[in-house]
């Protein structure tokens, strides 16, 4: 069961002195629940270590549904939008990073039109053949 913590930051794993079990803490900055392992935990954004960020079960339902940063980080600079379909994408930060791709033409694009489009990248790129910068202008303020 996990529960709020308002004290000041703990390590990811810290000791309960009452039950004596290790305890985990949610890797979501925003978020206080610290809990016992077991369930109740999701995994989140893979880890430069290897391993999966550990995730409260709100803040891994957040991120499996895509939805982690629209949630938890409206406020916070680095966004763009899609070059296809508009979706705003948080750049930059490491829960969106699996869930976007840099363009080869510059911007980006999200999940859904990637797996539509195939390899957006040369998609993007094949459609430029012979267009001046004008008409690029215009056809990217159309998206």
């Amino acid at each position: 069961m996990a529960v709020r913590f308002a004290g000041p930051t703990v390590p990811l794993e810290v000791r309960s002195w009452e039950l004596g079990k290790p305890m985990k803490r949610c890797m979501n900055a925003g978020c206080d629940v610290v809990g016992a392992e077991g369930g109740g935990w999701r995994n989140g954004w893979l880890l430069r270590s290897g391993g999966y960020a550990t995730l409260c079960e709100q803040c891994g339902l957040a991120y499996e549904q895509l939805v982690f940063c629209d949630k938890f980080h409206q406020k916070e600079s680095g966004w763009r939008e899609c070059s296809f379909c508009g979706k705003r994408l948080h750049c930059g930060c490491i829960a969106s990073k699996s869930i976007l791709e840099l363009l080869d033409g510059g911007g980006v694009q999200c999940l859904s039109c990637l797996n539509s489009n195939g390899n957006s990248s040369i998609f993007f790129l094949s459609h430029l053949k012979g267009v001046s910068l004008y008409q690029l202008g215009v056809l990217l303020m159309k998206r």
